[in-house]
């Protein structure tokens, strides 16, 4: 009974030692380098699109201040509130819906060569 307990122990330990080696490691560094990559773009691609989603909604902004309805751009107190809400939300619903539509097409490509 211990020989067999031993036995099944040494062949934990010279399992466990083989995982450890040098070969294994390589095996778990390819998704975690690509996993970090993948959230490197993320993170870069939705900088950009906030980015440009500001300009965009700055340009808005002025233009619907220009001419838009008297009662917002000329009422002192709901002017600044909307326009802080604008400035904050417009951008943020912007990039959501751009990375709906960004799902969309590699959706219908994906779909398409399979």
């Amino acid at each position: 009974m211990n020989s067999d307990l031993e036995t099944s122990n040494a062949s934990v330990r010279t399992r466990s030692e083989s995982n450890s080696g040098s070969g294994s490691s390589s095996h778990s560094i390819v998704p975690m380098v690509s996993n970090l990559l993948f959230a490197t773009y993320v993170v870069i691609m939705s900088a950009m699109m906030l980015i440009v989603n500001s300009l965009m909604c700055l340009s808005a902004h002025s233009a619907l201040t220009l001419f838009g309805p008297e009662w917002l751009t000329k009422n002192p107190t709901i002017y600044p509130r909307a326009s802080q809400m604008f400035y904050f939300l417009a951008p943020v619903v912007l990039m959501v819906l751009e990375w709906n539509q960004l799902d969309r097409i590699q959706r219908l490509f994906n779909s398409e060569q399979q």
